[in-house]
Protein backbone atom coordinates (compact mmCIF):
# COMPACT_ATOMS: atom_id res chain seq x y z
CA UNK A 1 0.00 0.00 0.00
CA UNK A 2 2.76 2.36 1.00
CA UNK A 3 4.74 1.49 -2.55
CA UNK A 4 1.30 2.37 -4.40
CA UNK A 5 1.02 5.44 -2.27
CA UNK A 6 4.33 6.61 -3.47
CA UNK A 7 3.93 6.08 -7.01
CA UNK A 8 0.45 7.74 -7.21
CA UNK A 9 1.76 10.93 -7.38
CA UNK A 10 4.46 9.95 -10.59
CA UNK A 11 1.22 8.41 -11.83
CA UNK A 12 -0.73 11.88 -11.36
CA UNK A 13 2.32 13.57 -12.79
CA UNK A 14 2.67 11.81 -15.85
CA UNK A 15 -1.35 11.77 -17.07
CA UNK A 16 -1.09 15.53 -16.40
CA UNK A 17 1.70 16.13 -18.69
CA UNK A 18 -0.27 13.91 -21.32
CA UNK A 19 -3.49 15.58 -20.84
CA UNK A 20 -1.75 19.30 -21.40
CA UNK A 21 -0.35 17.90 -24.42
CA UNK A 22 -3.13 17.00 -25.61
CA UNK A 23 -4.60 20.02 -24.71
CA UNK A 24 -2.12 21.95 -26.42
CA UNK A 25 -2.94 19.97 -29.87
CA UNK A 26 -6.94 20.67 -29.01
CA UNK A 27 -6.02 24.51 -28.83
CA UNK A 28 -4.00 24.46 -31.57
CA UNK A 29 -7.03 22.62 -33.64
CA UNK A 30 -10.06 25.20 -32.94
CA UNK A 31 -7.42 28.23 -32.70
CA UNK A 32 -7.46 29.37 -29.28
CA UNK A 33 -4.37 30.22 -29.80
CA UNK A 34 -4.90 32.53 -32.24
CA UNK A 35 -4.88 36.58 -31.25
CA UNK A 36 -7.40 37.76 -33.17
CA UNK A 37 -10.76 36.73 -31.45
CA UNK A 38 -13.37 37.72 -34.38
CA UNK A 39 -12.25 33.97 -35.71
CA UNK A 40 -14.94 32.02 -34.21
CA UNK A 41 -12.49 29.77 -32.60
CA UNK A 42 -12.69 31.59 -28.66
CA UNK A 43 -16.23 29.28 -28.19
CA UNK A 44 -14.57 26.06 -29.79
CA UNK A 45 -11.46 27.05 -27.39
CA UNK A 46 -13.45 27.26 -24.67
CA UNK A 47 -15.46 24.12 -24.88
CA UNK A 48 -11.98 22.29 -25.03
CA UNK A 49 -11.29 24.49 -22.03
CA UNK A 50 -14.24 23.17 -19.79
CA UNK A 51 -13.46 19.61 -21.35
CA UNK A 52 -10.24 19.10 -19.99
CA UNK A 53 -10.52 20.85 -16.98
CA UNK A 54 -12.90 18.31 -16.23
CA UNK A 55 -10.61 15.45 -17.45
CA UNK A 56 -8.08 16.84 -14.98
CA UNK A 57 -9.94 16.81 -11.90
CA UNK A 58 -11.55 13.30 -12.75
CA UNK A 59 -8.43 11.73 -13.63
CA UNK A 60 -6.87 13.22 -10.22
CA UNK A 61 -9.71 12.17 -8.46
CA UNK A 62 -10.03 8.56 -9.76
CA UNK A 63 -6.54 7.67 -8.70
CA UNK A 64 -7.26 9.03 -5.20
CA UNK A 65 -9.92 7.19 -4.84
CA UNK A 66 -8.94 3.87 -6.00
CA UNK A 67 -6.26 4.23 -3.01
CA UNK A 68 -9.06 4.45 -0.54
CA UNK A 69 -10.62 1.17 -2.44
CA UNK A 70 -7.10 -0.44 -2.57
CA UNK A 71 -6.35 0.21 1.17
CA UNK A 72 -9.92 -0.53 2.48
CA UNK A 73 -9.76 -3.66 0.75
CA UNK A 74 -6.57 -4.07 1.86
CA UNK A 75 -7.17 -3.44 5.96
CA UNK A 76 -10.87 -5.30 5.90
CA UNK A 77 -8.72 -8.69 4.87
CA UNK A 78 -6.29 -7.98 6.83
CA UNK A 79 -9.14 -7.43 10.42
CA UNK A 80 -10.60 -11.12 9.16
CA UNK A 81 -7.46 -12.56 7.93
CA UNK A 82 -3.83 -10.92 9.10
CA UNK A 83 -2.04 -14.33 7.45
CA UNK A 84 -3.13 -13.06 4.03
CA UNK A 85 -1.89 -9.26 4.24
CA UNK A 86 1.45 -10.03 6.30
CA UNK A 87 4.07 -9.55 3.20
CA UNK A 88 4.80 -7.86 0.34
CA UNK A 89 3.02 -8.76 -2.22
CA UNK A 90 0.22 -10.60 -0.41
CA UNK A 91 -3.15 -11.82 -1.67
CA UNK A 92 -4.90 -8.67 -0.10
CA UNK A 93 -2.83 -6.18 -1.91
CA UNK A 94 -2.95 -7.62 -5.48
CA UNK A 95 -6.94 -8.51 -4.93
CA UNK A 96 -7.58 -5.23 -3.83
CA UNK A 97 -5.40 -3.63 -6.60
CA UNK A 98 -7.57 -6.23 -8.93
CA UNK A 99 -11.33 -5.26 -7.51
CA UNK A 100 -9.97 -1.28 -7.86
CA UNK A 101 -9.18 -1.48 -11.08
CA UNK A 102 -11.82 -3.72 -12.56
CA UNK A 103 -14.69 -4.44 -10.83
CA UNK A 104 -15.23 -1.44 -9.28
CA UNK A 105 -13.96 0.66 -11.44
CA UNK A 106 -17.18 1.92 -12.83
CA UNK A 107 -17.94 2.55 -9.31
CA UNK A 108 -14.76 4.61 -8.54
CA UNK A 109 -15.21 6.89 -11.87
CA UNK A 110 -18.62 7.15 -11.28
CA UNK A 111 -18.11 9.25 -7.61
CA UNK A 112 -15.26 10.79 -8.86
CA UNK A 113 -17.12 12.40 -11.77
CA UNK A 114 -19.27 14.04 -9.27
CA UNK A 115 -16.94 16.21 -7.35
CA UNK A 116 -15.46 16.89 -10.83
CA UNK A 117 -18.28 18.89 -11.52
CA UNK A 118 -18.89 20.14 -8.47
CA UNK A 119 -14.95 21.74 -9.06
CA UNK A 120 -15.73 22.61 -12.37
CA UNK A 121 -18.69 24.24 -11.42
CA UNK A 122 -16.70 26.22 -9.03
CA UNK A 123 -14.22 27.52 -10.85
CA UNK A 124 -16.18 28.79 -13.39
CA UNK A 125 -17.71 30.18 -10.84
CA UNK A 126 -14.74 31.71 -9.84
CA UNK A 127 -14.11 33.28 -13.13
CA UNK A 128 -17.22 35.05 -13.27
CA UNK A 129 -16.87 37.42 -10.49
CA UNK A 130 -15.24 39.75 -12.76
CA UNK A 131 -18.86 41.13 -13.24
CA UNK A 132 -18.85 43.17 -10.32
CA UNK A 133 -22.99 43.58 -11.02
CA UNK A 134 -23.45 39.63 -9.69
CA UNK A 135 -20.30 39.13 -7.30
CA UNK A 136 -22.59 38.85 -4.28
CA UNK A 137 -24.84 36.44 -5.62
CA UNK A 138 -21.83 34.54 -7.28
CA UNK A 139 -19.40 34.83 -3.39
CA UNK A 140 -22.63 33.40 -2.36
CA UNK A 141 -23.27 30.66 -4.91
CA UNK A 142 -19.61 29.57 -4.45
CA UNK A 143 -19.63 29.35 -0.99
CA UNK A 144 -22.83 26.77 -1.02
CA UNK A 145 -20.92 24.95 -3.84
CA UNK A 146 -17.62 24.40 -2.12
CA UNK A 147 -19.65 23.35 1.11
CA UNK A 148 -21.61 20.80 -1.09
CA UNK A 149 -18.30 20.08 -2.92
CA UNK A 150 -16.63 18.81 0.74
CA UNK A 151 -20.05 17.33 1.59
CA UNK A 152 -19.88 14.88 -1.81
CA UNK A 153 -15.93 14.34 -1.08
CA UNK A 154 -16.77 13.35 2.58
CA UNK A 155 -19.30 11.14 1.49
CA UNK A 156 -17.05 9.75 -1.14
CA UNK A 157 -14.65 8.68 1.19
CA UNK A 158 -17.27 6.42 3.36
CA UNK A 159 -18.76 5.13 -0.09
CA UNK A 160 -15.66 4.31 -1.66
CA UNK A 161 -14.69 2.25 2.24
CA UNK A 162 -17.29 0.04 1.60
CA UNK A 163 -16.65 -0.60 -2.16
CA UNK A 164 -13.32 -1.64 -1.16
CA UNK A 165 -14.36 -3.91 2.21
CA UNK A 166 -18.02 -5.53 0.38
CA UNK A 167 -17.25 -4.53 -3.42
CA UNK A 168 -20.19 -2.79 -3.91
CA UNK A 169 -21.41 -0.82 -6.65
CA UNK A 170 -21.56 3.15 -5.97
CA UNK A 171 -25.44 3.32 -5.58
CA UNK A 172 -25.37 0.21 -3.11
CA UNK A 173 -22.53 2.00 -1.14
CA UNK A 174 -24.07 5.14 -0.97
CA UNK A 175 -26.94 3.70 0.34
CA UNK A 176 -25.36 1.52 3.05
CA UNK A 177 -23.21 5.21 3.90
CA UNK A 178 -26.65 6.52 4.31
CA UNK A 179 -28.11 4.03 6.72
CA UNK A 180 -25.29 4.15 8.78
CA UNK A 181 -25.27 7.75 9.58
CA UNK A 182 -28.71 7.27 10.32
CA UNK A 183 -28.29 4.19 12.28
CA UNK A 184 -25.45 5.74 14.05
CA UNK A 185 -26.22 9.93 13.72
CA UNK A 186 -23.88 11.74 13.64
CA UNK A 187 -21.75 11.23 16.03
CA UNK A 188 -19.64 9.17 14.05
CA UNK A 189 -19.19 12.41 11.30
CA UNK A 190 -18.24 14.60 14.44
CA UNK A 191 -15.78 12.05 15.54
CA UNK A 192 -14.13 11.83 12.35
CA UNK A 193 -13.80 15.75 12.10
CA UNK A 194 -12.27 16.34 15.39
CA UNK A 195 -10.22 13.32 15.06
CA UNK A 196 -8.72 15.47 11.71
CA UNK A 197 -9.01 18.68 13.09
CA UNK A 198 -6.54 17.46 16.83
CA UNK A 199 -4.23 16.12 14.18
CA UNK A 200 -3.76 18.82 11.98
CA UNK A 201 -3.73 21.10 15.18
CA UNK A 202 -0.92 18.75 16.22
CA UNK A 203 1.26 19.20 12.61
CA UNK A 204 0.89 22.81 12.81
CA UNK A 205 2.54 22.88 16.45
CA UNK A 206 5.03 20.30 15.67
CA UNK A 207 6.18 22.41 12.41
CA UNK A 208 5.89 25.55 14.42
CA UNK A 209 8.34 24.01 17.27
CA UNK A 210 10.25 23.04 14.36
CA UNK A 211 10.91 26.16 12.67
CA UNK A 212 11.82 28.00 16.08
CA UNK A 213 14.22 25.12 16.66
CA UNK A 214 15.91 25.50 13.66
CA UNK A 215 16.14 29.55 13.83
CA UNK A 216 17.61 29.24 17.34
CA UNK A 217 20.16 26.81 15.92
CA UNK A 218 20.91 28.53 13.42
CA UNK A 219 21.24 32.01 15.24
CA UNK A 220 23.86 30.33 17.56
CA UNK A 221 25.54 29.07 14.90
CA UNK A 222 25.86 32.24 12.90
CA UNK A 223 27.04 34.30 16.21
CA UNK A 224 29.28 31.62 16.74
CA UNK A 225 31.15 31.95 13.62
CA UNK A 226 31.40 35.52 14.65
CA UNK A 227 34.42 37.35 16.33
CA UNK A 228 33.69 39.52 19.50
CA UNK A 229 33.71 43.00 17.14
CA UNK A 230 30.93 41.75 14.88
CA UNK A 231 28.72 40.18 17.29
CA UNK A 232 29.30 43.99 18.79
CA UNK A 233 28.45 45.37 15.81
CA UNK A 234 25.55 43.75 14.99
CA UNK A 235 24.15 44.36 18.34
Amino acid sequence: MFAFAFVTPLLNLFLFIMQIMALNTGLNLTGGFNEDPSDGGNTAAGIVMVLFSLSFYWTAEVVKNISTVIISGTVGTWWFSPLEASSFFSSAVVDSFKRATTYSFGSICCGSLLVAILNIIIDTLRRSRRNRSCILLFCVITCLLEILERLAEYFNKWAFVYVGLYGYDYMTAGKNVVTLFKARGFSSIISDRLVHRALMTVAFFISLVTGMIITLIWNLFEIGSKGPMDVYLSV
